[in-house]
């Protein structure tokens, strides 16, 4: 018998299928030549057997082994890493050598590592990757020990922690883990910092739901497919299916964002004048003017497009950049909260609608200016849901849930921009042509 990690799920649809997910370790106990393996989970206390695929389930058909509650992959290859082979039950079996695969060097690693970027990255990989096994891939006791001792104390635990991540059988090959180094003084700014103000309490109700959406592959899309085949191996390991996410959310999102982004700047300089009431206390400054903030959201889309472009006809291996540009539009949407919850917002809709003035007016042209505050309410009634359900997503993505987070942010996302800007070309069309 051996143990083998499931790197793909797997649901059986016949009773005498053994159904299973990504990360759950399973016992083989008959390897046929028909493609099908029979064994049971080793969380099965009652064993119970059943039948499924190999090649597409298991990482190359090499065994792995736990020590201290990480995985590692046996290798034929022996060199100087000698690690302890342990049993389901704690008891040591045997001695056996394992290659660990050094794709990147401690030098590299300590010129983008800090210390804070080790201790965000053991929280990554071990509250949304349980399935890996990786809770204890950087000891809690090592952090606390080394970090009382300096700097120079730090060393043999970076030194541990590269190790393990270059013999990690999911994490081998650390391109995607060195961009979220690269990119973690973006991602997670000021995200420890708690808002206390009595608006944001409701943030503390929001439930979350971790479990990525089932996403169809359209038929049209199945040739971008092979782009992406080689990283969404490893991305497919740490429970985040970059190939559906791509296929499905990056082309319908990032071509609609390329229209969305340019009709926000079309809108935004040549066309509905906000200038009546968006303005807080007459100022021009760019923190207290929404609509600059939309100018800004505009500019991101537009970039983003961009970015998408760029790669289309490569490998879609990068989604750094996309996210940095996300945490421009996060900012943005940061302070328009601000403006909306504070009510700044609506003195516009206060003051068009109580008009005074010295001069008579028509009934015709106090109707109409009724009606253009009424508008514009609606307008901001739209942006601050908006705002307040992109934030969410936004708050979110600060966290460490990024990656389930964007898939269902990705999913979303469009609807809302399509919403704001029916109403505004419907505005543009009543007040700007008249």
């Amino acid at each position: 018998m051996s143990t083998y990690i499931a790197t793909s799920n797997f649901e059986g649809s016949d009773k005498d299928d053994l159904s299973f997910e990504i990360g759950d370790e399973i016992i083989v106990t008959t390897k046929k030549k028909d493609g099908w393996w029979v064994g049971y989970l080793a969380t099965d206390t009652f064993q119970t057997k059943g039948k499924f695929p190999d090649s597409s389930t298991f990482s190359d058909k090499n065994e792995f082994f736990i020590e201290n509650g990480f995985k590692w992959k046996a290798s034929d290859q022996k060199i100087n890493t000698k690690v302890t082979k342990i049993s389901e039950k704690g008891k040591i079996r045997k001695n056996k050598f394992y290659h660990i695969q050094t794709t990147i060097n401690t030098e590299t690693f300590q010129s983008l590592v800090k210390w804070e970027d080790l201790v965000w990255l053991r929280k990554v990989y071990s509250q949304n990757f349980p399935n890996l096994g990786i809770p204890n891939l950087i000891d809690l006791e090592i952090f606390d020990r080394n970090s009382r001792g300096g700097t120079d104390n730090r060393k043999p635990t970076i030194q541990i922690f590269l190790n393990r991540i270059c013999a990690h059988p999911v994490l081998s090959k650390p391109n995607f883990f060195i961009d979220l180094l690269k990119d973690n003084n973006i991602l997670t700014n000021k995200k420890k910092k708690e808002i206390k103000r009595k608006k944001y309490i409701f943030w503390k109700n929001v439930k979350t739901n971790n479990t990525p959406p089932s996403i169809d592959f359209p038929q049209q899309l199945h040739s971008f497919k092979s782009n992406l085949d080689s990283h969404s191996q490893i991305l497919d390991k740490i429970n985040f299916n970059f190939t559906q996410m791509s296929m499905n959310c990056y082309s319908s999102m990032f071509h609609s964002l390329k229209k969305v982004g340019k009709s926000f700047i079309k809108w935004s300089t040549k066309s509905f004048d906000w200038e009546d009431g968006i303005k807080i206390n007459n100022n021009d400054d760019d923190e207290t003017n929404i609509n600059n903030f939309i100018l800004k959201i505009g500019e991101s889309f537009t970039k983003i497009s961009k970015l998408y472009s760029s790669q289309s006809k490569k490998e879609l291996n990068n989604m750094i950049p996309f996210l940095v540009e996300y945490q421009k539009i996060s900012k943005s949407y940061e302070k328009m909260m601000e403006l909306c919850e504070s009510s700044q917002l609506d003195y516009f809709y206060k003051q068009t609608k109580n008009i005074k003035s010295t001069r008579k007016q028509s009934k015709k042209e106090i109707d109409k200016r009724q009606k253009e505050a009424e508008t514009k309410k609606i307008i901001s009634d739209i942006i601050l849901n908006v705002t307040i359900t992109e934030l969410e997503y936004f708050r979110k993505m600060r966290k460490n849930d990024t990656q389930t987070v964007l898939i269902r942010f990705l999913n979303d996302h469009i609807q809302f921009h399509q919403q704001i800007m029916t109403i505004l070309e419907d505005v543009r069309r009543e007040f700007i042509h008249n």
